[in-house]
């Protein structure tokens, strides 16, 4: 059995493993340098194989469409029978960066609130289409046969620092493009990861048995953040300790 993760089934095929755990997501499963994926993995000792699929800088809706959809449902199909769990690490990109920018109004200078920063209509918006990403999920799951329970995560509070060099401007950046005043900034990103995690409470709570989620939001502290999107490695290791492994030993048993 692995003892990591597997970014690519045909390391995993070569190792002639099959997966018990999918991970379907972003950078927090994908990063180079740090991710949320290899603790998670040492909660099992080499006892199952994690196959992740996705990539970095995806949405939601990317990570459940295309040829990432086709490829969520293949190895579902394919490996069904052995799959007891599927992690989902989507929606961070839908608040940040590019998505961040877009749901602004162009300027918030004269901004009083937090309310007053966003468009018409956001940022529910993107929260329907997350929780849209969520029910796709669960969709190709039931299609192909599968009885894995899914568990997504709701990131935490990104400080809004401008630390982006290597990723690229995520917080900061789309806040300074649209001037939104500094007293708001740190509330504004909190909102926004506030409302992940009530986005995915309500698809657990509308489908019991087939969707949990693990609340993360508010564990971090501000040492804990490598850049502004990315935790350090002890940081996503004390996500993995304080808030995962509760949640996922209730589906595999965890060292």
């Amino acid at each position: 059995m692995a003892t990591s993760p597997y970014w690519n089934e045909e390391w995993m095929t070569i190792n002639n493993d099959t997966p018990d755990i999918l991970a379907v997501g972003d950078s927090w499963f994908w990063y180079l340098f740090s991710n949320m994926l290899n603790p998670i993995n040492n909660f099992w000792n080499g006892r199952y194989a994690v196959l992740a699929l996705g990539g970095n800088g995806q949405t939601a809706d990317e990570l459940t469409s295309g040829q990432n959809r086709q490829d969520l449902a293949d190895n579902i199909s394919a490996y069904r029978a052995g799959i007891r769990l599927i992690i989902f690490s989507g929606g961070g990109n839908d608040i940040t960066g590019g998505s961040l920018r877009q749901m602004l109004q162009p300027d918030c200078s004269a901004a009083l609130t937090v309310a007053d920063c966003f468009r018409p209509g956001q940022p529910n918006h993107q929260f329907t289409d997350v929780a849209h990403a969520c029910n796709q999920v669960i969709a190709i799951r039931d299609a192909n046969g599968s009885k894995a329970t899914i568990v997504a995560h709701d990131y935490d509070y990104a400080i809004p620092d401008g630390n982006d060099k290597l990723v690229g401007p995520r917080l900061k950046g789309p806040l300074d493009d649209c001037r939104v005043p500094v007293p708001l900034r740190q509330p504004l990103i909190n909102s926004l990861i506030d409302g992940l995690g009530a986005t995915f409470n309500g698809i657990r709570m509308s489908n019991p048995g087939k969707f949990d989620f693990v609340h993360t939001a508010g564990t971090l502290d501000s040492g804990d953040w490598g850049q502004e999107a990315h935790p350090t490695p002890k940081g996503f290791e004390k996500l993995a300790s304080k808030k995962w492994r509760d949640v996922l030993k209730n589906y595999l048993p965890v060292n």
